[in-house]
């Protein structure tokens, strides 16, 4: 059996609140570029921590089954989920409640 790989979907609130960090984020890096003698550095890490890092996130998470393991990579991060199995019914899969065994 080959490689498949599946996008992450996305909630509709998490764009919005990546967005807002970045603006957070820019107005933290004006703020202290226009700081006699501030840090262009620290700026510049502000910036890529707080836009290019959620940015990042949510553009590259993927998950990938290949021989039967689950592979997981998110911007930066990769790892293998170790208690991934694959399920028989469709409708108990990953993502209902009734797959977990518990309720909602």
């Amino acid at each position: 059996m080959g490689e498949r790989c599946f996008r992450s979907r996305v909630d509709r609130w998490l764009p919005r609140v990546f967005s807002l960090v970045t603006v957070i984020s820019f107005i933290a890096a004006y703020r202290v570029l226009v700081i006699p003698d501030g840090g262009k550095w620290f700026a510049l890490a502000i910036l890529l921590v707080g836009a290019g890092l959620p940015f990042w996130l949510l553009r590259s998470t993927v998950y990938t089954v290949s021989d039967g393991l689950l592979g997981v990579r998110c911007g930066p991060f990769t790892w293998r989920p170790g208690g991934a199995r694959r399920g028989g019914d469709h409708l108990t899969g990953p993502g209902t409640a009734t797959g977990h065994g518990g309720a909602v």
